[in-house]
């Protein structure tokens, strides 16, 4: 074999033969969806990333040591942790249109998702790319067999998870966990008709429903969503959880730490960010010192 197709050999072997299996999708470069994933170093878990192209399509951090399918376009370089679309992943794309009966044709939403094609569309029909990484993923469904899918958000790899697996038929390989993004998913799109409909339709085909907050608990069942889909142990950190060993192991207690807290650091430098540091070093001269740090 070449060496693309013997990396993506050692890639297909799971760490844990036999052991569960576990998809997430969404944005590699998400820290939620990272510290999601680092929760299960420490297990015997089989854990890879499908990561969907973001805005800027930028591809993961080479220091994410999980299994990850990269699709951003133009990514090529295959590892042991990395199988890129092009030209492996693409190669399954189009052996599952062909398998599917697609025809020539490409697969679109419309076809077998009407309804959701008036929406942000996860993908449209004027990107070929986007439609066939959702037969690459469907094919990943079908080789792998995942026992959980966890999708990041209802928008858009909730809503992109949706099409993707009516349009292939692989609805019934793995068990759906979706994940919602604080408010951002659902706090304004509920008072749209359309997207309140296409919440709940997408929301009640989930084995799971996670969120960090009661209140998207309360919108989602005014919006038609069954009670018994959301997790008992709602509501979840963004993150997934807390190391609590690891704060414990402090350098020293928190009540003699200098930490100033910026929850919204990640704030670009045309908003509410540069006010905050200047503010900041304006007074540096008379805070004792001191660190910033942010919530991850």
């Amino acid at each position: 074999m070449a060496a693309p197709e013997q990396q993506a050999a050692r890639f297909e072997q799971d760490d844990f033969p036999g052991a569960p299996r576990i998809l997430f999708v969404g944005d590699a470069n998400s820290t939620h969806a990272r510290a999601w994933i680092e929760l299960f170093d420490r297990t015997d878990f089989n854990v890879r990333l499908f990561a969907m192209p973001g805005a800027e399509a930028m591809a993961p951090p080479a220091d994410l040591p999980f299994r990850i399918y990269v699709g951003k376009p133009g990514f090529t370089s295959c590892t042991e942790r990395r199988m890129p679309f092009t030209p492996l992943g693409a190669r399954m794309a189009e052996h599952e249109i062909r398998e599917q009966n697609l025809g020539g044709r490409k697969p679109s939403m419309i076809d077998k998702v009407g309804w959701v094609a008036n929406s942000i569309a996860p993908w449209r029909r004027d990107e070929p790319c986007h439609q066939a990484l959702a037969a690459w993923l469907s094919a990943i469904l079908r080789r792998w067999t995942p026992d959980i899918v966890h999708s990041f958000g209802i928008y858009p790899a909730g809503l992109w998870f949706y099409a993707a697996r009516h349009t292939f038929g692989v609805t019934n390989i793995g068990r759906w966990v979706l994940q919602t993004r604080g408010g951002s998913d659902i706090q304004l799109r509920r008072f749209d008709n359309n997207r309140a409909s296409e919440i709940s339709v997408i929301a009640n085909e989930a084995a799971a429903i996670i969120t960090d907050n009661f209140a998207n608990i309360t919108y989602m069942a005014e919006m038609g969503v069954d009670r018994s889909r959301f997790a008992s142990i709602n509501p979840v950190p963004g993150t997934g959880g807390i190391d609590v060993d690891a704060l414990a192991r402090g350098t020293e207690p928190p009540s003699r730490r200098r930490l100033i807290l910026w929850p919204k650091a990640y704030e670009v430098q045309w908003s509410k960010a540069l006010p905050v540091l200047e503010a900041i070093r304006l007074v540096w001269h008379r805070l004792p010192p001191c660190r910033i740090g942010k919530p991850v």
